[in-house]
């Protein structure tokens, strides 16, 4: 409806007062309705950020500080196809956040522009997701084809798919091929097929081929450097000895990190003083995961433009810290097996009292657990690679520690916040704690009338 002067009436201000009857006040209203209203509420003056992208997760730096050895060792393994060598397989491994992915992807992509595309190809591959070798298999003809094959067809046609697509690149001349499988670990959930078979076929491919002029080489990415050792004796004699093994990042290169990836990312005076050094304390406390590092300054950032703020300060931290922080426990956790799980939620409650258990001590804490419901514990030896497992995840942290003429024990703390890890795992647990306080209240009263009463 429009007013003289072409002034329209916002009918959901009640400022205009006017007469209509039902059926046409509703009509008036599907009229004045702003499609886009939802949209413009977020319109805002002045962001924080001027590219925010560069603090995706996705965003892949040409650069990446404090990797330089690192970096060198993947350049020099792919400067060898100029003499016409590539390794069948190298492993890289490190904890999550190390920067293993973005490095791995970062010194492909400026290799493939260095040497040309008409005899070099890479194919990045996360197998997360994947659980079977199959599905593995299908990921990688997805990669070079864009199609899947059903799962009646089997393992044997979608390999048959992968070598015919890689025969199709080749334009004569020499041709390299590299897979970067990301957590490759993911196919040794496989209860059916063995994922040895699936390495092997890649490390023998000439035999699939029969073209010499083809080389394919694996960079298996991981972050527990054990799953590959489960594979067979024909398979590590195939895969060679290149390794890169990636550290944790420490508080103050963390901060320097930050840095980097903030310039371009913020506005020159978008982030207060203090803001990356309480963000790299906050994560190097927990698991010095760069990633997450990342994560949180970019929801720092979000929480300074939801209250339109021109910068960044500590007080839009410690909102961003609170939100992130459950989330993040729950993406640590819920791939785990369900036996890690159970070992997890033990640990859990045992350090909510102490500040770390011994391996011994959460070994008789899970078999307890399982004989209370009925459940058969797995050995002592494999509750011990569980728990290895989860330090290399950086869920957890074990450590050897010497008790003189005892001999040595392995303790083990919780790298995460254990009351969030204990909502997700064990919604009960404060229930059952409460009362378990009530019950030690109660028996030291008893104990302390008994006293009384002796003495």
């Amino acid at each position: 409806m429009m007013l003289d002067g072409g002034l329209q009436v916002n009918l959901y201000l009640y400022v205009v007062h006017v007469e209509l009857c039902p059926l046409e006040w509703v009509r008036s209203m599907a009229v004045d309705v702003d499609p886009f209203r939802i949209f413009r509420d977020f319109k805002r003056g002045v962001s924080v950020f001027v590219d925010k992208g560069r603090l995706s997760l996705d965003f892949v730096p040409d650069v990446l500080v404090y990797r330089e050895v690192e970096e060198r060792r993947l350049a020099r393994v792919l400067m060898g196809v100029l003499d016409g060598y590539l390794p069948p397989m190298v492993r890289v491994f490190g904890r999550p956040g190390t920067g293993k992915t973005v490095l791995v992807r970062s010194v492909l992509e400026r290799f493939s522009r260095f040497y040309g595309e008409a005899g070099f190809r890479f194919y990045y591959l996360n197998l997360k997701g994947c659980k079977t070798v199959f599905s593995a298999a299908n990921a990688v003809l997805s990669a070079l084809s864009g199609r899947r094959l059903p799962v009646n067809l089997g393992v044997d046609r979608v390999f048959h798919g992968i070598w015919d697509e890689i025969r199709a690149l080749k334009r004569g001349g020499r041709l390299f091929i590299v897979f970067a499988l990301d957590e490759v670990d993911a196919i040794f959930f496989d209860r059916h097929f063995n994922p040895s078979d699936f390495f092997y076929r890649f490390l023998r491919h000439r035999v699939y081929l029969e073209d010499p002029a083809i080389s394919i080489s694996l960079f298996a990415i991981t972050n527990n450097p054990w799953a590959l050792e489960s594979l067979d004796g024909r398979v590590k004699s195939s895969m060679g000895s290149e390794v890169v093994m990636f550290s944790a990042y420490s508080k103050e290169e963390l901060v320097d990190l930050l840095r980097a990836r903030a310039m371009g990312a913020f506005r020159p005076v978008g982030l207060g003083e203090g803001v990356i050094e309480l963000c790299a304390e906050l994560v190097s406390g927990e698991s010095g995961d760069a990633r997450r590092a990342i994560d949180l300054l970019r929801v720092c950032g979000e929480v300074a433009d939801e209250v339109e703020s021109e910068k960044v300060e500590r007080g839009h931290v410690e909102k961003a810290w609170s939100r992130v922080e459950r989330e993040w426990v729950e993406e640590m956790i819920e791939d785990l097996p369900e036996n890690a799980k159970r070992l997890l939620a033990l640990l859990a409650e045992a350090v909510l009292d102490r500040e770390r258990v011994t391996v011994k001590e959460l070994y008789g804490a899970y078999k307890e657990y399982c004989s209370e419901r009925g459940l058969t514990p797995l050995g002592e030896k494999r509750v011990l690679d569980l728990v290895n497992e989860m330090d290399m995840l950086g869920v957890v942290e074990a450590l050897n520690l010497s008790r003189g003429r005892y001999g040595y024990a392995k303790v083990v703390s919780l790298r995460l916040d254990a009351e969030a890890a204990l909502d997700l795992l064990d919604p009960e647990w404060r229930k059952r704690r409460e009362r378990r306080l009530r019950m030690r209240e109660i028996e030291e009263k008893l104990k302390r009338l008994e006293r009384r009463r002796r003495g």
